[in-house]
């Protein structure tokens, strides 16, 4: 068989990938195309050479077509001069190049070069230490007085969430991935609870589902059952006091003997049950506070926000709730000494909340301590009239007055106290929690004359319903 002339040097042949082409039965041609483009020859001068159409060879190189006709094959390698050695047409005796080792190991310098890839972030430790930061600082001024108010506060908050979705999306090892899903996940979960305090269900909801999602698939326990205490206290805000249950049990069948199980127990159960008329309750209370007891949890009253577990004083005041829900004054003002003691030095929300539940508390004793009750009720409306306002706090006002009102309807201080509620009512928040549908509009409360005040409250009689109400958690 007479040699086809060199089109190209000895070199475009030798090369590995080049015997590798030739060796597979039938030929990969187009390993054969790509190695020749590697080499600087275009398909524009294969095209010339072989008599194939440019648009074959692309099809080729791309795995998109096999070359099959004998023709077009004899052509294509004749065409480009391929060494008889290597042509699958080489007479028989012509003398074979040996294949080349084949590439089993990789090098040392190839491995290095896969590891930094594979430990390479678009994040610093650092950066992930400041953005911990910031949501530690979010958590430590959402109860605060001041101008950003809780809405100022979720919108950093959002922002926050943002750029550690934007950083999330990138190439991480797994450590630093671990720790901006976690991270992730709490900023997720607080969103939701910002969202609960400001009436919008839907979005906490949406918030919460995605935290329970991130902390799920990185095993994240604390934030997880977290979020399911948020589900449940959000269900508990739109009156589905079934639906709170069943989203606080679900987080503690995950871990029912784990610090963050005080919060479902406390301010999941306890507090839809006794809404329901459920004296479990109180066997909610008692496991949360044997919980507390175990993991020998702060004394103190953590925040509402707090992604730590609750303090024995925040559970007391979930206790305090409960009891209200259940009718029992005196029960529930058995723990406001401590519960009291604890708030003293607290921020307004949790002040605000505390004295609204004993409010209540003090309707439901014998004999009731109404002026005082109204007297509460219309500090915090006070407390309130310049502070951020956020919907526990309004719905648990309206909760007072509707009790009242069973009652007392035509009792001054009770119409007092219906003036100040329904004065908050047209404040711009309030407004904007009543056309979501997460409070109601308080009914203007009749005025009477002072002697016909004092017979009224000597002679109790019910009045329509204020409304359907809802407590919150502390």
């Amino acid at each position: 068989m007479v040699a086809e002339p060199k089109q190209f040097p000895d070199s475009v042949w030798a090369t590995p990938r080049m015997h590798a082409a030739f060796a597979q039965q039938p030929p990969d041609f187009g390993a054969v195309i790509e190695e020749l483009q590697n080499c600087g020859i275009s398909q524009q001068r294969i095209a010339s050479l072989t008599g194939l159409h440019q648009s074959t060879l692309s099809r080729l190189a791309r795995g998109e077509q096999r070359l099959s006709d004998y023709e077009k094959i004899v052509g294509f390698l004749q065409g480009l001069g391929v060494p008889p050695e290597l042509s699958p047409l080489a007479t028989p005796g012509t003398r074979q190049l040996p294949a080349p080792d084949p590439q089993v190991w990789e090098s040392p310098a190839t491995i290095a070069a896969d590891l930094t890839r594979i430990m390479a972030s678009n994040t610093t430790v650092e950066a992930i230490n400041l953005l911990e930061f910031a949501l530690r600082e979010v958590l430590a001024a959402y109860e605060a007085d001041g101008p950003t108010g809780p809405l100022g506060l979720a919108g950093t908050t959002g922002d926050l969430r943002r750029s550690l979705i934007d950083l999330a999306r990138g190439h991480h090892p797994a450590s630093v991935r671990i720790r901006l899903f976690r991270l992730l996940a709490q900023v997720s979960a607080v969103l939701g609870y910002m969202a609960v305090n400001a009436g919008q269900h839907a979005r906490a909801d949406a918030y919460c589902y995605e935290a329970i999602t991130l902390a799920a698939d990185i095993a994240d326990t604390d934030t997880l059952v977290w979020a399911h205490g948020t589900r449940s206290f959000n269900a508990y805000y739109q009156g589905d006091y079934q639906a709170a249950i069943t989203h606080a049990h679900t987080g503690i069948a995950l871990a029912p003997h784990h610090p963050q199980a005080v919060r479902l127990y406390a301010n999941g159960l306890s507090r839809a049950q006794a809404k329901l008329g459920n004296p479990e309750a109180l066997d909610s209370v008692y496991e949360a506070l044997r919980l507390t007891d175990q993991h020998d949890l702060s004394p103190g009253l953590t925040p509402c926000i707090s992604l730590a577990p609750y303090g024995r004083a925040r559970t007391l005041a979930n206790a305090l709730t409960a009891h209200v829900a259940l009718g029992d004054g005196a029960g529930a003002l058995r723990h406001e000494p401590y519960v009291a003691h604890a708030i003293r030095d607290e921020d307004s929300w949790s002040r605000s909340l505390v004295r609204l539940d004993v409010a209540t508390a003090q309707l439901a004793c014998d004999p009731p301590e109404i002026e005082h009750a109204m007297i509460l009720g219309e500090q915090v409306i006070t407390d309130h009239e310049h502070t951020p306002l956020i919907v526990s706090i309004h719905q648990r006002c309206h909760e007072l007055y509707q009790r009242a009102c069973q009652s007392w309807a035509c009792h001054p201080a009770v119409q007092g106290y219906g003036q100040a509620l329904h004065h908050l009512d047209h404040t711009p928040t309030a407004s904007a929690f009543q056309r979501t549908g997460a409070v109601p509009l308080a009914p203007q409360p009749p005025r009477t004359n002072g002697a016909l005040g004092s017979r009224a409250a000597q002679s109790p009689r019910p009045v329509a319903d204020a409304g359907a109400t809802m407590t919150s958690p502390t």
